[in-house]
């Protein structure tokens, strides 16, 4: 069955952008904040993706939900690199810092110093890593998402994220290894 052309033909290409943005409209503004981590930026990225859509909107007419949803996201990613280019920054995977009221006892203070330096060392690691490498474990760890999840959101097949998680944890493994040595 396909998306678009299942409505009635006399609906207008508004109408159709319209039909997409309540369809995937969140899930493409997760996307573009999980980027750029400013909410104005993600907007603008989803913004850019509607219009991008809309000037392609009656190619995707015989096009599956599945199909229309993976272009959306890839051209949100796009989207969302270019406004980090213009920034001049690049893709940054930052360690969840806790609340200041929740400051740990002086017992603890030594143990969480090194659980917050691990978790500067992987997050430093991931980053010099290939990117479809950093993307897949940046959505496994940070987000936890399952890997069924992660293949939708990217747009690859379920086999492939498999396959990139394993490499990645290996070379995490590896890297981590040798940096206590």
């Amino acid at each position: 069955m396909f998306f678009l052309s299942s409505y009635s033909n006399k609906i207008s290409q508004e109408e159709k952008i319209e039909i997409i943005y309540k369809q995937y409209g969140t899930l493409l503004y997760v996307v573009a904040f999980s980027i750029l981590e400013h909410k104005q930026d993600a907007e603008d990225a989803v913004q850019e993706t509607m219009l991008a859509l809309s000037k392609i909107i009656q190619a995707l007419d015989d096009r599956s939900p599945q199909y229309i949803k993976n272009l959306a996201v890839r051209i949100t990613k796009n989207n969302s690199f270019n406004i980090l280019k213009k920034r001049g920054q690049r893709l940054s995977f930052h360690v969840p810092i806790e609340d200041e009221e929740c400051t740990p006892s002086n017992e603890n203070l030594e143990h969480e110093y090194n659980l917050r330096s691990d978790a500067e060392t992987v997050a430093h690691i991931i980053q010099s890593m290939n990117p479809c490498y950093q993307e897949v474990l940046f959505l496994y760890y940070l987000y936890q998402l399952k890997p069924k999840q992660i293949a939708e959101l990217l747009g690859r097949p379920i086999h492939t994220v498999k396959s990139q998680l394993r490499r990645g944890k290996q070379f995490l493994t590896k890297s981590l290894k040798g940096d206590s040595i």
